[in-house]
């Protein structure tokens, strides 16, 4: 199942004197990413390499950063992947310490970050919702918010009845609208929209 972070995770470790920051951020859009990348390499401006991977939906980039080709970024995508993460940033800061690695010692390096960063991570699934709005006379309104059962969202809006605006879970829809059929003569529903959002 698809998956992303709830809050950014950092892990550091340092190996034959050369030091490895990772970073790993929840994204929602490509100029959100750049803007992180933007921000890292003036904050970082010293570092010997600033390497990234990130996948956004159905769009995905890594760079190596002038370590040798396939050494770095693709080696963390290739984990991005595997743990099945979408909606991420994962970026890498190495200041050289002046014994080389070799690329298996750099394969090994920027996995071993990126995946000790991911043991730190609080992940949110991505799940398929509906978001409904209906409309309510004031006395079934207040029938309605004694028996509700917690959707993941409410909104309502006070007019000649009030609209309720809920997101739940799709598996759960029919219990709602079964619910509000069985006991109110004024139930309306205005809209319907299915979403996979993260919760």
């Amino acid at each position: 199942m698809k998956k992303t972070i709830k809050d950014t995770v950092l892990n550091e470790i340092v190996i034959n004197k050369s030091r490895f920051i990772t970073f790993v951020f929840p994204i929602n859009s490509l100029d959100e990413i750049k803007n992180i990348i933007s921000s890292m390499r003036k904050q970082y401006y010293d570092a010997t390499h600033i390497v990234y991977a990130y996948i956004l939906k159905e769009t995905e980039k890594s760079s190596d950063d002038k370590e040798p080709k396939g050494t770095a970024g693709r080696v963390m995508m290739d984990i991005l992947h595997k743990m099945e993460l979408d909606n991420v940033l994962s970026l890498t800061v190495r200041y050289f310490g002046g014994i080389k690695l070799g690329k298996g010692g750099l394969v090994r390096a920027y996995s071993s970050t990126l995946s000790d960063a991911l043991l730190k991570a609080q992940f949110i699934f991505l799940k398929k919702t509906v978001l409904f709005s209906f409309s309510l006379s004031y006395q079934d309104a207040s029938r309605f918010d004694k028996i509700m059962d917690n959707p993941i969202s409410i909104e309502k809006e006070y007019q000649d009845n009030v609209v309720y605006t809920l997101r739940v879970l799709q598996d759960d829809y029919l219990k709602y609208k079964n619910l509000l059929l069985s006991f109110s003569s004024s139930y309306r529903q205005i809209g319907y929209k299915e979403e996979e959002i993260y919760l």
